[in-house]
């Protein structure tokens, strides 16, 4: 394994231990969905403001100047201390740049310990988006027999139909796939 893999390896495993710390902390205080929800607006706002990742890595910026800013933004968005806090303590360890990892991970963790089931289903037309998602997360939620969220995107490539897919597990109802496995088979 080249040095790029090992690091990739050793920042997951940096990154889960810092999902797994929030977390238990989040579940100590059976905070878990509003830890979840405040993770995602930090998040949000830390990849949609394009400078503020470099900012907060910037060396020449001061501890206190960067401190400032993510209190700042954690009174805006209304985070918690346990949030603010793990924000700030990757400032001081110089790993905030593995923030929106942490955040997926520790999504996944939420979900796991709610039963939650993800579907991710793609659509053709967007006229279909809202009926699909619900009757997807109904069936599945029957045959699965724990919550389902469906989240659905629209791909006019598909032509018609749907692709959906749970983990490892996909269908592809769409025409675009009907088309393709008509070559396959013809080839």
């Amino acid at each position: 394994m080249g040095s790029s893999g090992s690091k990739h390896f050793r920042c997951r495993s940096v990154a889960e231990r810092y999902a797994r710390a929030i977390f238990e902390l989040a579940l100590d205080a059976q905070r878990v969905d509003e830890t979840l929800s405040e993770l995602n607006r930090f998040d949000a706002v830390f990849c949609a403001v394009n400078a503020l990742p470099s900012v907060l890595r910037e060396k020449e910026l001061s501890r206190e100047k960067k401190l400032a800013i993510v209190r700042e933004i954690a009174k805006v968005l209304s985070l918690s201390p346990t949030v603010n806090n793990a924000i700030c303590l990757l400032i001081d360890k110089g790993r905030i740049s593995i923030f929106h990892e942490i955040a997926v991970l520790y999504k996944r963790m939420a979900e796991t310990y709610e039963k939650l089931a993800r579907v991710e289903a793609s659509v053709a037309d967007a006229s279909l988006k809202v009926s699909f998602k619900e009757k997807i997360e109904r069936i599945m939620s029957d045959e699965l027999k724990r919550k389902v969220v469906c989240d659905i995107r629209v791909d006019p490539s598909l032509i018609g139909g749907a692709t959906i897919r749970i983990g490892d597990v996909s269908c592809d109802t769409s025409i675009s796939g009907s088309l393709s496995e008509m070559r396959d088979k013809l080839l």
